[in-house]
């Protein structure tokens, strides 16, 4: 009877832990990787933003570390589509990604304030070359007025020893507004100043009311050279008028008469749609193989995508535009 029970136990028991195996099994190979944008996120001095940057969600390889792009000083906008072009060459996982974008800015290295060079004694020169050492003087032009200083001074003549107390700047453009009230030290005296700081560049203002998904027509905008240094994240104006000749990029929700064109506006059309049809080409040790096959995923030239051909086989690679206007082509390795 013991001898029975015994071997009853033993059953149940393996019974138990091969369910038990089966289960972490296929919990540990789920092949499905749900990942969060976030709408908007700065980061520090680095010029390379990376997946775990704008990912909600906790990462793990191949998906942890991953460089997405590079910044140079400026706002990138990405969205759901174009991360998931970036991701498409991991293979084993199918993503699926919430939001519709997100906005990746570099925080700025704060500047220690320098000695002036010898041939600059101008107290108003020097703030306006330390100024514009942060900005894209091609883009932007820096104006500074003096409304008053106390005790009353010139800052426009000449001084031996000029040291200005400069703000930390964290948000590039947006920290413009910590220089309108300044202390500065002028051959040992200390002066506070109140400064009227412009900047101006070219905006695009909407003619009239336009709703989502409308393709972006020159006639629709007027230019307008405008200060900017009080509209919120000057960084994502659009300031590229080619962008409106293009035919390339739509609305991403409604806008009003007078509003002013940003990146969270705009989306960029792809070159190629889902499903649409396309040649696939091989090159292998000098002889080419084209193959007909079909889009998996909208794409965009010189971007990874995925294509599958006639007998269901799948290849990433490459868009490419070919010899003849419109003639696109993948380009697999």
């Amino acid at each position: 009877m013991q001898s029975l029970i015994k071997k009853w136990l033993f059953a149940i028991t393996t019974i138990f832990s091969f369910h038990f195996v089966l289960f972490s099994q296929s919990q540990r190979f789920s092949s499905t990787v749900h990942l969060t944008l976030k709408h908007r996120e700065v980061i520090d001095e680095r010029k390379d933003f990376f997946l775990d940057d704008i990912i909600e969600e906790p990462l793990f390889s191949p998906f942890k570390g991953l460089k997405i792009g590079t910044l140079e000083g400026r706002t990138v906008k990405i969205t759901a589509q174009e991360l998931m072009d970036k991701l498409s060459a991991i293979k084993g996982y199918t993503i699926v990604i919430s939001g519709d974008y997100a906005l990746v800015s570099q925080s700025v290295k704060e500047v220690e304030p320098k000695e002036l060079p010898a041939n600059n004694r101008l107290p108003l020169d020097n703030l306006r070359q330390y100024i514009e050492s942060f900005i894209d003087n091609q883009q932007y032009k820096l104006e500074i007025a003096v409304r008053s200083t106390s005790p009353e001074c010139s800052l426009n003549a000449e001084y031996d020893n000029i040291v200005w107390q400069l703000p930390k700047i964290k948000r590039g453009l947006q920290d413009i507004d910590k220089f309108r009230n300044l202390t500065v030290v002028l051959d040992n005296k200390k002066i506070k100043t109140q400064l009227d700081i412009k900047l101006y560049s070219w905006i695009y203002l909407s003619k009239v009311k336009q709703k989502k998904d409308d393709l972006l027509k020159e006639n629709t905008f007027t230019k307008k050279y405008s200060d900017i240094t009080l509209l919120e994240n000057p960084e994502s104006l659009i300031t590229d008028f080619t962008l409106l000749k293009s035919a390339k990029y739509v609305l991403t929700h409604d806008i009003g008469g007078g509003e002013i064109l940003t990146a969270e506006n705009i989306r960029r059309l792809p070159d190629i749609c889902s499903g649409e049809k396309l040649t696939a080409v091989m090159n292998n040790s000098g002889i080419e193989l084209q193959i007909r096959a079909t889009a998996d995923n909208d794409g965009f030239v010189d971007k990874q995508i995925s294509v599958s051909t006639e007998d269901k086989r799948k290849f990433s690679g490459y868009l490419r535009r070919g010899q003849s206007e419109g003639e696109l082509y993948v380009e697999i390795h």
